[in-house]
């Protein structure tokens, strides 16, 4: 990191410092021991007479030299020349003062080399813990809002459920109802069905009872030897034969003139085209009857029927809706 550096560096020029302020005062200490200079008294006793003034300025200026340099650098010897002995304890105490304090500072020094990174890591760890700190409560805010919204959806998940199961019990309900009206239509439809049967057989009882009386169904005419109903209603020349036959007759077969009324007849020539046949399959013997001109109907005419307006015959379309006439013979 460029900060830590900056303060490696300054505490390593610290260290240069002190070190060579130690050993240039240590150097200076060894020229002005005892040891190597003698003192101005006893050079002053071994010069000859005339030369003690120039000697004496020349040991002031190097006391006084020696003072101004030890007080410039350690602010704390005090050099004496006065005499040999009482000038070696003070020095030998300074060095050991000097010593001490040169110590104590290299350990200050090294202590703050070694406090630096290590108050930038615990400022370092002290940020990630803050920064752990707000994500551990981050965490657990959305860990207690997810608990709300999974609160919510259990008791909506409950409440659901109990909606369904009271919508299967209805259900069940109505299926079993739908079972049971089901099961009364069934028996209602067979109850009907053997009413109708019976009411059609009471009918055909009636009918027979009534044609053995006088000779044809109520609602049937008598003429001749035939019975003739002529219905109310119009339908198609299909439809008009099959209520014929369910009445246990056919459409009417003209042999006569006064069987003739504006209706279905039962005559058509869909089978081949051109050879008109009756419906119990005799062919048409004469023509006598037919409008001039008719039949001329082609394909899309295939079914005969009578004209009340011309008292004739005329092809038309099958699919056309007119009333008919039912012919079956009388009981005798």
């Amino acid at each position: 990191m460029p900060m830590k550096t900056l303060e490696e560096n300054k505490v390593f020029q610290g260290i240069i410092f002190i070190i060579e302020e130690t050993t240039s005062m240590k150097t200076f200490m060894k020229l002005q021991t005892p040891s190597s200079l003698m003192t101005s008294e006893t050079r002053l006793r071994m010069l000859p007479q005339g030369a003690d003034q120039e000697l004496n300025s020349q040991v002031m200026s190097t006391h006084t030299h020696a003072h101004t340099h030890v007080h410039t650098h350690t602010h704390l010897l005090y050099v004496s020349t006065e005499s040999e002995q009482p000038e070696k304890r003070p020095l030998r105490a300074a060095a050991v003062c000097l010593g001490l304090l040169s110590v104590l500072l290299l350990a200050g020094i090294i202590g703050l080399y070694l406090y630096y990174p290590l108050q930038t890591s615990y400022n370092n760890l002290i940020a990630e813990r803050d920064q752990l700190q707000t994500s551990y409560n981050n965490l657990i805010e959305e860990r207690d809002q997810l608990q709300t919204s999974y609160n919510n959806l259990t008791e909506e998940r409950d409440q659901l459920q109990t909606s369904y199961n009271n919508l299967t019990e209805e259900r069940d309900q109505l299926q079993t109802s739908y079972n049971n009206l089901t099961e009364e239509r069934d028996q209602l439809q067979t109850s009907y069905n053997n009413l109708t049967e019976e009411r059609d057989q009471l009918q055909r009882e009636r009918d027979m009872l009534v044609w053995r009386r006088s000779g044809c169904p109520g609602g049937w005419r008598k003429f001749d030897s035939s019975c003739y109903f002529l219905s109310i209603v119009s339908k198609t020349w299909e439809e008009s034969r099959q209520d014929c036959l369910n009445r246990g007759g056919d459409l009417v077969i003209i042999q006569s003139r006064e069987e003739q009324v504006m209706s279905w007849i039962g005559l058509t020539d869909e089978d081949r085209e051109g050879l008109w046949t009756w419906v119990d399959k005799a062919q048409l013997t004469t023509a006598e009857y037919w409008h001039p001109g008719e039949p001329n109907g082609g394909r899309e005419e295939n079914c005969g029927m009578i004209w009340m307006n011309y008292d004739a015959w005329n092809d038309a379309s099958c699919s056309a809706a007119l009333p008919w006439i039912c012919e079956k013979y009388a009981y005798r």
